[in-house]
């Protein structure tokens, strides 16, 4: 008696755009297309030595071969299995960094899990049966998670000085800020700095709207955040106006960084790179022994405490106390 024989065209043909995807990662230099930090983290991912691409076209290839050679319904249960460690892979990817060549790479195997699945169940299965299972739902959900995220990781952040590509550290402030008005100081014109403006109320739009204005002007930094701050406070419908809505959201994204990596406080300083202040401009001294404290080295600890911060339930208005509660973001 012979057996069944289950061939599927289809799920061969995305079989082999899943070889040619997999050697396209891998052997391209495909890093520049990927506009997800997930691409890089996981490019040199390789299980006993051997690369995820390599493994995912060999996959590809065994499936493919099967589903062309009446064997499409043990290609199904290999696919399957395949869905179900792509499902661990997007959960580990939403818990780090979105791959957006690794969500096309599952995009391509579930489809052809589903077309074999539909190819095998036209001949053994029975109506009942053929509703999706819990793992195709559970698949959706963790894509659709991927996809918020490189979507939200996609918006860029809002620099007003225009100059976010050469600098080496970011400052996230606002102008109710007395802290932030001492950080500007510091900061405007002394080294290669961002500035991103956070909003504590509406008074704020209104100061970085004068502040870009300046800015388009000629004026520095500093001279822009000075002058900003003689605004009145907005009156009307004047925060209504689209473009005052544009801006508003421009600074609730960078609010909404500063709330999830900096805690809600401000000034929020990133940096990129060794600070200097961190390097000992003194040359180094051998390490002393007492006998209260044991062996000390003077060069130790660095120095790394914070001299303020806008936080709390109140606005930081300008020429307060440098710890101040501001508005909680």
């Amino acid at each position: 008696m012979k057996s069944k024989l289950y061939v599927s065209k289809p799920s061969a043909l995305l079989c082999a755009i899943g070889v040619l995807f997999c050697l396209w990662v891998h052997v391209g230099q495909v890093e520049e297309a990927c506009f997800t930090a997930g691409c890089s983290l996981y490019q040199q991912t390789s299980v006993a030595g051997i690369s995820l691409w390599v493994v995912g076209m060999v996959a590809f290839v065994v499936m493919g071969a099967l589903s062309l050679f009446g064997k499409a319904h043990i290609a199904y249960w290999l696919a399957m299995i395949g869905v179900i460690c792509d499902c661990f892979l997007l959960a580990l990817l939403v818990l780090t960094a979105p791959c957006f060549f690794c969500m096309i790479f599952a995009l391509i195997l579930l489809c052809v899990y589903l077309t074999l699945r539909n190819s095998v169940q036209q001949r053994s299965w029975n109506h009942a049966e053929r509703k999706y299972p819990a793992l195709v739902y559970l698949w959706s959900v963790l894509f659709v998670c991927n996809v918020g995220i490189v979507v939200k990781t996609s918006i860029p952040l809002w620099d007003i000085s225009d100059n976010v590509e050469d600098a080496s550290v970011y400052m996230y402030f606002s102008p109710s800020c007395s802290v932030c008005k001492q950080g500007i100081e510091g900061l405007s014109g002394n080294i290669d700095v961002a500035f991103f403006p956070v909003a504590e109320n509406s008074w704020d739009v209104k100061r970085v709207a004068l502040m870009e204005k300046y800015l388009e002007q000629g004026m520095s930094v500093r001279e822009a955040f000075h002058s900003a701050n003689s605004a009145t406070p907005p009156s009307g419908l004047e925060l209504y106006m689209p473009s005052m809505l544009f801006l508003q959201l421009k600074l609730l994204f960078n609010k909404a960084h500063v709330f999830m990596q900096g805690g809600g406080k401000v000034p929020f300083l990133e940096y990129r790179g060794l600070p200097k202040h961190v390097l000992q401009k003194s040359a180094p001294q051998r390490p002393r022994y007492t006998e209260r404290s044991g062996w000390k080295d003077p060069t130790l600890p660095l120095d790394s405490s914070v001299t303020g911060f806008c936080t709390g339930s109140k606005p930081c208005e300008d020429g307060g106390d440098a710890l101040t509660p501001a508005r909680q973001y």
